[in-house]
C-alpha cells in the first residue's frame, strides 16, 4: 500500500485562490450588474415600444374614426350635394317649362305681316329644311313672334319628300321668309346656299324642328352692336335629356375650351356675314359637329362672346333626326386633327421593331403612320431580317436600317429611340444603356408580365412606358396607357356594307386559332366567311395546315394569304362582321391587355365586331360588338343580326365607328407620346 501524502497548507495558495474567487465574484457581480442594467434598458425599450404602439394604435383608432366621420361627412355631402342637383334641375325644370308656356302662346299668335319691309334687313336667319313640315311651321312662327322686327327668313329645302311648300305658303305672305330648293345634299350645303342668299350684316341659324324664345335676336343684335369687332356670338340653350330632365347651357368661353370641345349649339350661333365672306361657311364633308369647326375658324381672331339669354329651346322630337343617324366623332377627330398644333422642332424618332407579322394586323403601322402626320421624322431599324408581309407598308419611304442597333443609331442619329415591345426592349437594353438617348417604349397587347414591365422601368433611360390598358405594372410616373390605334387614312366609314361578309385577319400562328373561323364557316352558309392571314417567318407551314384543315372538315371559308394593306382596307370597309377567334383560355395561352389592331379597323368602318367573352375584350369591344362564348353562340349572333332591320344595322355601325373614332385614332390616342418626343427634341437641340 502506497504511502500518502502529508497534507500541506500553503498561506500564500490559499491567498491566490481566494483572490482568483474574489475577482471571479466581482466579475460575476459586474456581469449581473451588466445583465440588470441590459434587461433594464430593454425593459424600458419595451415598455417605450409598448406605449408608442398603444399610442400608434390609439392614433390609428382615431384616424379610423376621423376616417369614418369623412366617409359620412363625405356621403352626408354627397347626398346634399344630390339634393341641391334635384331641387336645381327642378328649378330648372319649372323655369324652362314657364319659358315654354309663355313662348308658346306668343308663337301661336304669331302671324305673317304683309306690310313687313324685307329690303334692307339686318339679320338674316337661314333654316334648313327636310321633311317634317307640322314642326316647320313651329319653327317659323318663332322667327315671327322675335321682339327684334328688321330680319329675313331664307328656308332651304334640302331635297324634302313631304310638302314643304305646301305647309308653309300660308306664311309666305310676310315677305321677309323666303323658300328656296335643292336637291338632297346635306344640312351644311343647306346653310351655305342659305347665307349666299342672305343680305343681313348678321346671321343666325335655326333648326326646322326647334325653335327660339322671343328675346334672342333681340340680345344678339345688341351684343354686335356693342363690339364692331366681334365676329361671333353665342346664346343660352335649354336641351331635353332622355331621362325627362330639361337642363340649359351657356359654357364660358376660353380659346382653350373651345379647343377641347364644342362649347355651343348651331341654333344659338350667331355671326357677321363678313365671317363667311374671309373664311368661308361650313365644312361640307362634315356630317356632324360642323357649328363647332364653323366656331373655331371664327373665333381664332377675335374671341365669341355671350348672348345674355335663354335663346333656344332644343327638343328631341324622333329617333330619326341627324343626331340619331349619323356618327358623330368621326367628325370630331377631323376637327380635333386639324388645330393640332404642328411641333415646332419635329423629333427625329428611330423606330425598333421586330420583323414580326403581327405587325400585318395593324398597330404598328397605324403607329408609324399616324406618328408621321403629327409630324415626327422617322426611320425604322429591324431587329430580323426575315421578310415581313407588311414590310412596305411598314416603311412608306422612310429609311430602314438593318445590322446592329447602334449602327442605326449612329447613321440616323435621332433625338429619341422608340421600341415597339418590351421583349425587344429587353433584348436591346445594353444598346439602349450604352447610347444614353432617351427610349421610350410601346407594348404589345400580349406584354402583361409584371416582371417584364418592372424590368423595363429599370432602364435608366427610358422617358416613358406606354401599355395596353388592361396591362399590369408598378405605380410610376413613367408609366401611361394607351388604347391600340388604326390608321385613319386607311379606315374610314364605309358607305355601304355587305351583311353576310364574315372576315377574320390574322398573323398565321397556332395562337390566332384559325381552325375556329373555318368551322365557323360551315355554321353559316347563308354567309361569305373570309380568313385573310399574314404569314410568320419560321411559321410559314401553318398556311398548309390551314388550308389541309379546311379541305379536311370541307369548311366553305376563303383563306386569303398576305394580302397589301390597301387591298385589306378594302376588305374591312365592305365587311359587316368582323369576328376575332382565340383559343379558350387555358395553360400555355399568353394573356392580353386589349384586343387586336384589326377589330378596331373593323369598328372603325362600321363593321359589327365579334369576340371571345373574356376580361381584355369587355371594354375593348364595348357597345360596338358582342362577346361569344363558343362558336355555337358566335354564329347565332351572326344569324341574328342577319335579320336585323335597316335602322337596326345602322344603329350598330354608328356605335363602331363612334366607338373608334372617340378611343383608337392613333393621332389623338398617342398624342402624349408624340409630345414626350417632342419634349426630348427640344431639350436635346436646346442643351449647350
Amino acid at each position: 500500500m502506497p504511502r500518502q501524502a502529508p497534507f500541506v497548507t500553503d498561506d500564500a495558495a490559499i491567498g491566490m485562490a481566494a483572490a482568483e474567487i474574489a475577482a471571479l465574484d466581482g466579475r460575476v457581480a459586474g456581469a449581473l450588474a451588466a445583465a440588470r442594467g441590459r434587461f433594464s434598458a430593454a425593459e424600458s425599450e419595451i415598455n417605450a415600444l409598448t406605449a408608442r404602439a398603444l399610442a400608434a394604435e390609439r392614433e390609428a383608432a382615431a384616424l379610423r374614426a376621423e376616417a369614418a366621420a369623412r366617409k359620412s361627412e363625405a356621403a352626408a355631402l354627397k347626398a346634399e350635394s344630390e339634393s341641391w342637383r334635384s331641387q336645381l334641375y327642378k328649378s330648372e325644370r319649372m323655369l324652362v317649362d314657364e319659358l315654354d308656356r309663355l313662348a308658346e302662346r306668343l308663337i301661336a299668335a304669331a302671324a305673317p305681316d304683309p306690310a313687313a319691309g324685307a329690303e334692307s334687313p339686318e339679320v338674316s336667319v337661314v333654316m334648313p329644311v327636310f321633311n317634317r313640315p307640322e314642326l316647320l311651321l313651329t319653327a317659323v312662327r318663332s322667327v315671327l313672334a322675335q321682339t327684334f322686327r328688321n330680319w329675313e327668313l331664307i328656308v332651304v329645302d334640302d331635297g324634302s319628300t313631304d310638302d314643304i311648300a305646301g305647309a308653309l305658303r300660308p306664311l309666305l305672305a310676310d315677305r321677309r321668309i323666303r323658300l328656296v330648293r335643292q336637291r338632297n345634299r346635306g344640312e351644311c350645303v343647306a346653310r351655305n346656299n342659305g347665307v349666299r342668299l342672305a343680305r343681313g350684316a348678321i346671321v343666325a341659324y335655326l333648326d326646322s324642328d326647334n325653335f327660339w324664345y322671343p328675346r334672342f335676336l333681340d340680345a344678339a343684335v345688341e351684343v354686335f352692336r356693342a363690339d364692331p369687332e366681334l365676329d361671333i356670338a353665342y346664346g343660352a340653350i335649354a336641351y331635353d335629356w332622355p331621362n325627362g330632365d330639361v337642363r340649359f347651357y351657356l359654357l364660358p368661353y376660353s380659346r382653350e375650351a373651345i379647343l377641347r370641345d364644342n362649347l355651343a349649339d348651331m341654333n344659338v350661333i350667331v355671326h357677321r356675314r363678313r365671317s363667311y365672306e374671309l373664311l368661308g361657311g361650313f365644312d361640307e364633308t362634315l356630317t356632324r359637329a360642323y357649328e363647332w369647326d364653323l366656331m373655331l375658324r371664327y373665333t381664332e381672331r377675335h374671341p365669341a362672346a355671350h348672348i345674355p339669354v335663354m335663346g333656344a329651346r332644343y327638343r328631341i322630337v324622333d329617333k330619326d333626326r341627324q343626331s340619331a343617324t349619323r356618327p358623330l366623332y368621326d367628325n370630331v377627330f377631323r376637327i380635333k386633327q386639324r388645330w393640332l398644333p404642328r411641333p415646332e422642332i419635329a423629333p427625329r424618332v428611330l423606330f425598333a421593331a421586330s420583323a414580326f407579322p403581327q405587325a400585318s394586323e395593324g398597330e404598328l403601322h397605324a403607329a408609324l403612320a399616324s406618328l408621321r402626320r403629327c409630324g415626327a421624322v422617322t426611320a425604322i431599324w429591324a431587329a430580323a431580317r426575315g421578310a415581313s408581309p407588311g414590310g412596305a407598308a411598314l416603311a412608306q419611304g422612310d429609311p430602314v436600317h438593318r445590322g446592329a442597333l447602334a449602327e442605326a443609331i449612329a447613321a440616323f442619329r435621332p433625338d429619341v429611340v422608340h421600341v415597339h415591345g418590351l421583349t425587344l426592349l429587353e433584348q436591346q437594353r445594353q444598346t439602349l444603356e450604352t447610347a444614353g438617348l432617351p427610349v421610350t417604349v410601346r407594348g404589345r397587347a400580349t406584354d402583361t408580365a409584371p416582371g417584364a414591365i418592372a424590368r423595363a422601368l429599370t432602364l435608366p433611360n427610358l422617358v416613358r412606358a406606354y401599355l395596353m390598358p388592361g396591362a399590369g405594372g408598378p405605380q410610376d410616373p413613367r408609366l401611361r396607357r394607351a388604347a391600340p390605334v388604326f390608321d385613319t387614312a386607311l379606315f374610314a366609314p364605309a358607305a355601304a356594307k355587305d351583311r353576310r361578309l364574315v372576315l377574320r385577319a390574322a398573323p398565321a400562328l397556332p395562337e390566332s386559332d384559325l381552325r375556329f373561323v373555318l368551322e365557323l364557316a360551315k355554321l353559316l352558309p347563308a354567309h361569305r366567311v373570309v380568313a385573310a392571314v399574314a404569314t410568320v417567318s419560321g411559321h410559314e407551314a401553318e398556311i398548309e395546315a390551314l388550308r389541309a384543315y379546311r379541305a379536311e372538315i370541307g369548311s366553305p371559308a376563303e383563306i386569303l394569304v398576305d394580302t397589301p394593306r390597301a387591298e385589306m382596307a378594302r376588305l374591312f370597309a365592305t365587311a359587316g362582321i368582323c369576328v376575332h377567334g382565340a383559343p379558350p383560355p387555358g395553360p400555355g395561352r399568353r394573356a392580353r391587355a386589349a384586343g387586336p389592331a384589326s377589330l378596331v379597323e373593323a369598328m372603325a368602318t362600321g363593321a359589327y365586331v365579334l369576340a371571345r367573352k373574356e376580361a381584355p375584350f369587355i371594354g375593348f369591344v364595348g357597345r360596338a360588338g358582342a362577346l361569344y362564348a363558343d362558336i355555337a353562340e358566335a354564329a347565332a349572333l351572326i344569324r341574328a343580326a342577319d335579320a336585323w332591320s335597316d335602322a337596326a344595322w345602322r344603329e350598330a355601325q354608328i356605335r363602331a365607328i363612334d366607338h373608334a373614332f372617340r378611343v383608337h385614332t392613333g393621332e389623338l390616342a398617342l398624342r402624349p407620346l408624340f409630345e414626350d418626343w417632342c419634349a426630348a427634341a427640344r431639350a436635346a437641340r436646346t442643351a449647350p
